[in-house]
């Protein structure tokens, strides 16, 4: 029959099979949860990248629409100097055209006074709107009582 060296050998034999299934079990087990683990890191990776895809994309529409009003902000600022500039030089030859004239149809010469006081702050004005200034609406308002007083003919 068996003698007890081949019993031995044979309870050695299944003690180191069993010893090898363990460990493949054991690394099976550590493997199945690396990749649960990796699995879940992607699954968070994945939705992280949507929601910042998405905020991009907001971010993106954002740009798009604040560019689109500066370009017509800047259009309007342009127009607005131009007619200014427009205006200025429009008053400037009515100031010529006044000076060229007979300035005999005001009454007296506080009038012509006035008359010029209240041209030199709407020029003053105007110049500052042609610039880009905010301070023409103040201007104007300094000169609205000359302004109001000048009686033509």
């Amino acid at each position: 029959m068996f003698r007890p060296w081949h019993r031995a050998i044979g309870v050695l034999a299944f003690i180191v099979a069993l010893g090898a299934v363990g460990a493949t079990w054991l690394r099976l087990t550590n493997a199945r949860d690396d990749r649960d683990r990796t699995e879940s890191l992607q699954r968070r990776a994945v939705g992280t990248l949507a929601t910042t895809t998405a905020r991009l994309s907001r971010i993106r529409a954002d740009v798009a629409s604040t560019s689109e009003l500066i370009v017509a902000t800047r259009r309007e600022r342009d127009a607005l100097q131009a007619l200014g500039k427009g205006l200025a030089d429009e008053l400037q030859r009515t100031r010529r055209s006044t000076s060229d004239s007979n300035i005999d149809a005001f009454a007296t010469g506080s009038q012509a006074n006035v008359l010029a006081r209240c041209l030199a702050g709407v020029s003053r004005a105007l110049n500052q709107l042609s610039v880009g200034d905010g301070g023409a609406l103040v201007s104007l308002q300094a000169v609205a009582e000359p302004c109001r007083a000048v009686q033509v003919g």
